[in-house]
């Protein structure tokens, strides 16, 4: 698969998130995707991931 389609759904969240869980069965959420980095290092700075209860934020 093409970085630019992933880029393309994790931006535009296009895709089934109804039922996203971790490799180990965990709840996993995406509040927010984050903002898009156009430069080099990661793809998106700042989103908003949950596990479970626990809120993560960071680069994607």
């Amino acid at each position: 698969m093409r970085e630019e389609l992933l880029t393309y759904l994790w931006k535009t969240q296009n895709f089934d998130c109804s039922s996203l869980t971790t490799t180990d069965g965990r709840l996993l959420v995406v509040s927010k995707p984050g903002q898009e980095n156009l430069g080099a290092g990661p793809d998106f700075f700042h989103a908003h991931i949950y596990i479970d209860d626990t809120l993560w934020v960071g680069n994607v």
